[in-house]
Parts: C-alpha cells; structure tokens; sequence
C-alpha cells in the first residue's frame, strides 16, 4: 500500500503538501529519537506538559518511591492493634502484646520482676543498716540495741485489764479507789515481763491481783495495799508452763 501523503486545506479544497515541505517518520524513528535537554525531575503530569516534560517528572516521581522490599511487604500486612509491638519472631516480622513482649524479654511481672507495692517505696526511702540485717526467725546477737518498753496508762479505775500482747510497763495513775480486780488478756510468751505502776492517793487503797491470770512466788508476794501517796512497782514475769504472770519483785513501802 502507497504511503498517504499529507493534506492541507487552501480555499476550502484539499491539497496534496509538496515533498519538500513534510517529512516521514515510523515507529522506529520516534523510538530512536534522542531526548534532547532531559533532566529528571518529580512533579505532577499535567494536560499542558510536553512529552519531554512528561517524561522528566515521570522519571523523577519514580525515583522518590519506596524500592520494592519484602519486609516492608510483611509489615504492610500486620494489622495495626493498640499497644502491641512490632518485633522480630524466628527471623520474621510479627505483631505481639505487651504481654508477649515482656515473656520474651524475661519481665513477667510477679514472675521476673518485682510488682509494684507502696511498702517497697517506703522502704526503698530508708537508710540501709551497716550491720546485719536482723530476721525474725534467725538466732542472732544483737549489741547495742536499746528496746523501747510499750507503755500503757489506763484510765483510773476500779478494775484493770492488762493486755499482755500490747504491754511492757503499765502505769496506773494517782488510785483513788480499791482495785477491785487486776487482770490480763491475751496469749503469754513464756519469759516475757510486765512491770505494773501504781500511785496511790493520801488513802492506802486495797488491791486484788486474779489469782488465775497473776500469782506471787516464793520470794514475792504481789502488792496487796498501796502506800499513802506512794508510787509502787510490781513485776511480774510469764510462765508459759503454769499460764500465768509470776511475781519476782513487789516494792510494798513505795517512794
């Protein structure tokens, strides 16, 4: 088949263009042609653009993607979930809760590491001894130590209760009445002390000891009466064979 020539419209009839005035190209010819002031270069392709033009930006948007990459393609199709962490499991990449996280990394909480306790912060504010620490099951020698009695002042009454768990040295005030019974509550240790004060008012006041919780000994008979305006002491020590609170020194005259 001949090759169309080209045409061009003079006063409203076509004409054939003379040779001399166009010229041919094929698809090879257009394929081979060289780009002349080619310069890459990102931007948006637009209707207006030349070929040259179009291609720059092409060429240019092209470079400033992301190069294919296979992990990049795994983590593209984890799902997004609060919290959870993006870590390595046996060579791939994986989505994993806190929780995993810390099995992973031996921070179990209560299992590896110490959970959080408002005792431990008070204690982490205090001044670590420079001796041993003491135990309260060890058997240990404990110098230099001084151990502050419990000190226990009742109201004055005609009746007593000493709680023997609560109490070292109980104080009863200026008596202005008969005790009537002096007694204790609560389970002994055998050995412990328990020093009673009393003070007696201008009056000598009698005072009954129960004689099933407090006894005298063979070298002390328990305070029967109170000085007038005499401050007695008693003491007494448990015997946690026989129950009760024995009496080793009773000071009857006072001071």
């Amino acid at each position: 088949m001949a090759a169309r020539k080209p045409l061009v419209v003079i006063g409203g009839a076509a004409q054939e263009l003379p040779a001399a005035d166009y010229v041919t190209a094929d698809n090879a010819d257009v394929i081979g042609k060289v780009l002349t002031g080619f310069a890459s270069g990102a931007g948006t392709v637009a209707a207006t653009d030349s070929i040259l033009a179009a291609i720059q930006k092409l060429n240019g948007n092209d470079g400033q993607k992301q190069p294919l990459d296979s992990d990049l393609t795994t983590l593209a199709g984890l799902t997004a979930t609060t919290d959870n962490f993006i870590v390595s499991v046996a060579s791939a990449w994986a989505s994993r809760t806190p929780a995993q996280v810390r099995t992973t990394l031996g921070l179990v909480i209560g299992t590896n590491v110490q959970a959080w306790d408002a005792d431990l912060d008070t204690w982490a504010g205090k001044t670590a001894p420079s001796g041993t620490v003491v135990g309260t099951t060890d058997t240990q020698v404990l110098p230099n130590k001084a151990i502050t009695p419990r000190v226990v002042s009742p109201a004055v009454a005609g009746t007593y209760t000493i709680d023997v768990t609560a109490t070292d040295v109980y104080v009863i005030g200026t008596q202005n009445a008969a005790i009537t019974n002096l007694t204790t509550t609560g389970a002994l240790v055998d050995g412990q002390r328990v020093l009673v004060r009393v003070k007696g008012d201008a009056t000598p006041r009698a005072i009954t000891w129960d004689s099933a919780k407090i006894v005298s000994s063979g070298i002390a008979t328990l305070l029967s009466t109170t000085a007038a305006s005499k401050t007695h002491h008693v003491l007494l020590i448990a015997d946690g064979t026989l129950g009760k609170l024995v009496c080793l020194a009773a000071d009857s005259s006072g001071y």
